[in-house]
């Protein structure tokens, strides 16, 4: 029997942020020794996991919410999908691109998905069949290029009155919210850049108790692995990567 190991070192992290040239601000990640056979490898806890994390705390995601995830394909997007569903909220994913939703559905009995076309109340519509009603949140990172995106006003008709809203991407201003349905709906909604410290290490508990899977265990896509003398590397990796997956750093040459 292998129990669950303890936290040996700390490495600081500093996370590219997509459209800016400087780093974000130094995210403290704790390195976690994963058991393999003949050795230990040491892994650094995916900083993806940590953008997703701030919302979501932030919107008090608790087992049993239903919960809109958008846009759900990319990198950042399906971690949200992966640790929402760690948390034990029902997901519906929600994007464009079928193929990638339905191996994010694939992962877990409680994540199901929504393809969009664009049309606000057909897409409104098949997201309530999804979620086999109205959802208790929407978290949503969309990227600048999703401002005039039609899923923003799709999501909001798709929340029960009194859900909550995360908004941690990097939209411009003008996005497509519906006053009204805010209003009426009495809906919550929260902004949010940078996790706490309690999120943080909140995220660390899920990943040490074996809530939260990762590497190739999670199923979320390809784990390309760098040692920490190609450090920049990784960088450069994780900035160019969109696709759902996990940019890992070892104290160790990978093989």
């Amino acid at each position: 029997m292998t129990s669950t190991p303890s936290i040996q070192n700390r490495v600081v992290l500093l996370q590219k942020v997509e459209g800016m040239q400087n780093l974000r601000a130094e995210l403290q990640i704790r390195l976690i020794p994963e058991v393999t056979p003949g050795s230990v490898v040491i892994r650094v806890l995916a900083a993806t996991h940590a953008c997703s994390i701030w919302g979501l705390s932030d919107i008090d995601i608790k087992p049993g919410d239903s919960i809109l995830i958008a846009p759900a394909t990319g990198r950042h997007g399906s971690a949200a999908v992966h640790l929402a569903s760690a948390l034990g909220a029902r997901v519906v994913a929600i994007g464009r691109n079928h193929n990638n939703l339905s191996k994010l559905a694939a992962m877990n009995p409680r994540i199901s998905f929504a393809t969009i076309t664009g049309d606000t109340a057909r897409d409104a519509d098949t997201i309530r069949r999804a979620c086999g009603g109205l959802a208790d949140a929407f978290w949503d990172m969309s990227p600048a290029g999703a401002a005039s995106s039609t899923h923003f006003k799709s999501c909001l008709e798709a929340l029960r009155i009194g859900a909550r809203v995360s908004l941690s991407g990097g939209a411009p201003l003008d996005v497509n919210f519906s006053y009204v349905d805010i209003l009426f709906r009495a809906l919550t909604v929260k902004g949010t850049m940078m996790s706490t410290p309690e999120q943080t290490r909140r995220l660390i508990k899920l990943v040490e108790s074996g809530i939260l899977p990762l590497g190739n265990r999670a199923g979320m896509g390809p784990v390309r692995a760098f040692a920490l003398e190609a450090w920049e590397d990784a960088w450069n990796a994780a900035d160019q990567r969109r696709e759902p997956g996990e940019i890992v750093i070892t104290p160790q040459v990978p093989k």
